[in-house]
């Protein structure tokens, strides 16, 4: 199972990040469940094909329905 994971991750991610280009514009895709948030910052290629520069995702502890909204916006797009 564990193999089988990893497998799926490395397949996943088998195209090399772009480089950032600080010329072109950035596009940021955001995510988020009762669970986890994730998001994927992106710029276009020379095709104007987006390219992941950046992405995270990250589990959210002990999740309630009590503040959970608020909890979401206020978490970093990038970083810890």
């Amino acid at each position: 199972m564990l193999d089988e994971l990893k497998s799926k991750l490395c397949r996943a991610t088998h195209d090399a990040l772009a480089i950032v280009d600080f010329n072109k514009p950035f596009v940021i895709h955001v995510d988020a469940s009762d669970y986890a948030v994730g998001n994927v910052l992106t710029q276009p290629d020379v095709y104007n094909r987006e390219r992941t520069v950046a992405f995270l995702a990250r589990n959210l502890i002990k999740p309630s329905s009590h503040g959970l909204q608020l909890k979401k916006k206020r978490l970093p797009l990038f970083g810890h």
